[in-house]
């Protein structure tokens, strides 16, 4: 659990950065090295990056406060393990979300909802209201 927490924090301090996360070279560095890296990364993604602090300030009105020290573990993880944000990927993991909230809360079949979704995705997914943009 720990591996994929230190894997999310860096992925977000990445994403804030606009840059896809990759682990290429990452056995490069010395485990201690390694660890503060970790360390500086979860540091900046919860003083630095807008999602970070949004879902933390917002379990913090839930009554479930974070405390990054505490709750986020770096440790180490084997070349197995892999994580990140694939810009590649991106309207795929949006679209299958989208499916599956359908999915949740109404009674149609994968392929309807499949359907549906491709037939909205492209309007939807660049109508960028109330936003300027797209976030990276």
């Amino acid at each position: 659990m720990a591996d994929k927490r230190d894997r999310f924090a860096a992925n977000i301090a990445m994403q804030d950065q606009g840059k896809a996360y990759s682990r290429e070279g990452y056995h490069d560095n010395s485990s201690e090295k390694q660890h503060q890296t970790c360390i500086e990364r979860v540091e900046h993604a919860c003083k630095n990056s807008a999602y970070v602090r949004f879902m933390m300030n917002a379990m913090n009105r839930l009554g479930c406060s974070i405390n990054p020290a505490k709750h986020i573990i770096c440790e180490p993880c084997d070349g197995r393990l892999l994580g990140g944000f694939d810009p590649d990927r991106k309207e795929k993991c949006v679209k299958q979300r989208a499916v599956n909230s359908i999915l949740s809360v109404r009674d149609v079949t994968r392929k309807e909802a499949e359907s549906v979704v491709d037939s909205v995705f492209d309007a939807c997914f660049n109508d960028t209201d109330p936003f300027e943009r797209i976030p990276p």
